[in-house]
């Protein structure tokens, strides 16, 4: 009888721990939730837009750059560590074996996470400020270097995304133990199918991609901190600027050659046409324009791989340049509004349009490159160090550029000769 008393205390023991586990896991999603909210609120509420130069002292310089370094070498790195050993202690195979010593342990584990993530949402709080992450990009704020509101905002909503994703991990950490039946309360709807390490391995990916989730915001966080401003423009969180939107010229290009080529087609390989471009095979004068805009949508894409500046020591490139925010955000927003309006062109081919409403796109889709082209070649070329094998990079860079906006300048002079012909030659349509 004396051993089933020691059984019974120690599985209470047991179940209270789990229970205690369950509850910080719960406190400390809510506090990533809490975080997140709060920075939602100070968005909303942020007032009208401030044109000001923003303005920090010496002193405060002096902090966030002390606090930026212990982020990038010290914090994050630890916090990617610990979420990486969570996740391995909530093996259901290991809570099994040793319940006793793996909750003891991950209750150690929850306690440091906390602290690590403390320590991290008051740095951030500190070098990004409510004012950085609330109010709209001011128009001249280039002489705060690293601290540039382009940048701040982008550590900001990275932090948002890290914090979302760890907010999950520990939900699904508590859900885990609960469907285990460790806790005092029983989940009895799981205790039938709860007894086989197969019933867990459901629950188990789910965490453990929360985990794999929360790892790479935590590596996008560090590139906000470390990358210069010439990455950063075209690496947002963990989407490839260039691989990504080169990728989606190239298919935009493919449905403009299906419908360029739509007349030689079959009624079932029409079909395979993007459904939102509504309308049939394109009219004569429609085909003709769209031929010509292809060497527009092929530099586009071009565009790029240009940019990209391949073989370049990266770590050779400087933190900041002499742009402001405003201009950043004009390079950075290139890609969404290239890739726009050159699908605005294609649904305007495949509904006829009249032709000066093409006009009107093809030289929205100049003008967008007009002012970011400028900047690029102005801040960005300079500082390219010379490639692996030696070669200057900024020469061969600016060589390109300046290449490529000639063919893309005449491409587009060809298809406002063409509409601009047939505008003034009716018949010809």
């Amino acid at each position: 009888m004396a051993s089933l008393s020691v059984d019974h205390s120690a599985v209470k023991n047991l179940q209270q721990q789990a229970d205690l586990l369950v509850q910080r896991f719960k406190n400390l999603m809510t506090k990533c939730e809490a975080h997140n909210s709060n920075n939602r609120n100070d968005h909303m509420t942020s007032g009208p837009i401030d044109t000001s130069e923003p303005e920090v002292s010496p002193q405060d310089c002096q902090l966030k750059k002390h606090l930026w370094l212990h982020l990038q070498s010290s914090l994050l790195p630890h916090l990617q560590q610990q979420i990486t050993t969570l996740s391995d202690a909530l093996d259901p195979l290991k809570l099994w074996c040793n319940p006793f010593s793996q909750l003891e342990f991950l209750l150690v584990m929850q306690s440091e996470i906390e602290h690590t993530l403390d320590q991290v949402l008051s740095a951030s709080e500190i070098i990004c400020g409510p004012n950085s992450i609330s109010r709209s990009v001011p128009i001249n704020d280039q002489h705060l270097k690293e601290f540039k509101i382009y940048r701040l905002n982008g550590l900001s909503s990275t932090l948002g995304s890290l914090l979302r994703s760890i907010g999950y991990l520990f939900r699904f950490s508590y859900e885990l133990i609960q469907l285990m039946n460790l806790t005092c309360k029983q989940y009895s709807s799981y205790q039938s199918m709860m007894t086989s390490y197969q019933a867990m391995v459901h629950p188990r990916e789910t965490l453990l991609h929360h985990s794999s989730d929360a790892l790479a915001w935590i590596s996008s966080i560090t590139k906000w901190l470390s990358a210069s401003e010439f990455d950063l423009v075209q690496d947002k969180s963990r989407n490839k600027w260039a691989v990504h939107h080169k990728s989606q010229v190239s298919s935009l290009l493919e449905d403009l050659t299906g419908l360029i080529n739509a007349r030689a087609r079959t009624q079932e390989e029409l079909l395979d046409v993007d459904e939102t471009l509504e309308g049939g095979p394109l009219s004569e004068s429609a085909e003709r324009v769209a031929k010509l805009l292809v060497p527009i949508f092929k530099l586009c894409r071009l565009f790029y791989k240009h940019l990209s500046a391949q073989g370049i020591d990266r770590k050779l490139l400087p933190l900041y340049t002499d742009m402001s925010s405003e201009q950043l955000n004009l390079i950075d927003l290139l890609p969404i509004q290239i890739d726009t309006q050159l699908y605005k062109l294609l649904c305007s081919l495949r509904n006829d349009v009249p032709f000066d409403q093409l006009v009107q796109q093809v030289f929205k889709l100049e003008a967008y490159f007009a002012t970011p082209g400028y900047l690029i070649l102005l801040h960005f070329a300079p500082i390219l160090p010379n490639t692996r094998d030696g070669h200057p990079a900024h020469h061969q860079f600016v060589e390109r550029l300046t290449v490529w906006n000639t063919h893309l300048n005449l491409a587009i002079h060809n298809v406002f000769d063409h509409l601009n012909t047939v505008q003034n030659n009716p018949q010809l349509s």
